[in-house]
């Protein structure tokens, strides 16, 4: 059993406290929703009990102060997950610890899905603690809540159905998000290297789409941008569920604008998260197989990593050059600027990346 492997106990050693401090934050989260409850409650037992019903009848009790926080901890979890990531693969980097784990009678592949299964219990232990104590807590506060909603619509979108279902999507993100983070590890030689380059590999579409299309409008002297907001959604809306606005009459003449939890491709969300979890696992095992212990702390591992690492630095530092140049020089431009432009920062780029990577022994550290 893989729970017996003595590389497992290694690496839970020390991944184990940062269960822990999920955990804390977790129950930060809870202090935080326990407030606003008291908040909620506070109103409704104001003598003038009206001024704030239209409000009250306006907004999920539980499923609101939940989905709030959670979203909340969730962008501190964020970062804690970057950094597990990179001390998993902290003395495997090293060269004579590297050298020696490849001596060891256990292949790379075995190692990986190790590292990956330390990652899985320290993230999804304290989601376990959560989803047991986001039951007993609106258990314990569903009392009040029902017997306001009896008078309302608003009580079926405040189910605990809802709430686990949010939990499990903050939850399957975190993972997904971690099982990439672990991919990159296994394509590049230095851990910090991979980490940096994995979170910004993340956001780099779309800032190349964005200002991408920016530029090519300026170039086409025709707008081709992507208007509205929901350009800048696609990490998020994986992160969370989408919210719906709608309108109820809460019985007694009043239309209530509320926004609840909306089902609309939710479960295609979760396939999307589950398929980047699985492909990530299934690749990083492959690449990381194929680690050569010679190149561990440098920052290439793959000739064909340096080359997307390469291209993909190349673009952004072009689009990243000329709209700097935009934004703080000249503000009125023309379609030959902007191609003089990209084309200097391209080379300034181009330059600056092979300069990184022609360090001598790359990034590498003992």
């Amino acid at each position: 059993m893989i729970t017996k492997h003595p590389l497992f106990w290694k690496e839970w050693k020390n991944s184990k406290w940062w269960s822990v401090l999920i955990t804390g934050i977790f129950l930060v989260m809870f202090l935080a929703i326990n407030s606003k409850l008291e908040n909620i409650q506070r109103l409704i037992n104001d003598v003038d009990i009206n001024s704030n019903r239209l409000y009250l009848e306006s907004i999920t009790f539980f499923e609101g102060s939940f989905s709030n926080a959670l979203l909340v901890a969730t962008l501190f979890i964020i970062p804690i997950v970057v950094i597990i990531s990179t001390l998993l693969f902290r003395n495997d980097r090293k060269g004579n610890i590297g050298e020696f784990m490849g001596a060891l009678p256990f292949t790379k592949g075995e190692q990986f899905k190790i590292k990956w299964l330390v990652g899985f219990l320290t993230l999804t232990i304290p989601f376990l603690i959560t989803s047991i104590l986001t039951v007993l807590i609106r258990t314990a506060n569903w009392k009040w809540i029902s017997d306001f909603y009896q008078e309302s619509r608003v009580v079926e979108h405040d189910s605990l159905l809802v709430i686990m279902l949010i939990l499990f999507q903050a939850y399957l993100f975190i993972m997904a998000f971690f099982s990439f983070l672990l991919m990159i590890q296994s394509l590049y030689a230095n851990n910090i290297g991979a980490s940096i380059i994995g979170v910004i590999s993340l956001f780099a579409p779309w800032f190349i789409v964005e200002t991408g299309l920016v530029t090519l409008s300026r170039i086409l002297n025709r707008d081709i941008r992507i208007l509205g907001h929901e350009r800048f959604t696609l990490f998020y809306s994986l992160m969370a569920p989408a919210r719906d606005s709608i309108v109820v009459n809460n019985g007694r003449g009043y239309d209530i604008h509320m926004s609840i939890f909306a089902s609309q491709y939710y479960w295609l969300k979760i396939a999307v998260l589950f398929l980047i979890i699985i492909l990530s696992l299934y690749l990083g095992s492959k690449s990381y197989s194929k680690n050569e212990n010679s190149k561990n702390g440098q920052l290439i591992m793959f000739e064909w990593a340096r080359i997307l690492l390469v291209i993909g630095f190349v673009i952004c530092a072009s689009l990243l050059g000329n709209t700097g140049i935009r934004v703080l020089f000249i503000r009125e431009t023309n379609g030959i600027f902007e191609i003089i432009t990209l084309l200097i920062s391209g080379i300034a780029g181009y330059k600056l990346i092979n300069k990184i990577l022609s360090i001598p022994g790359g990034v590498k550290y003992d």
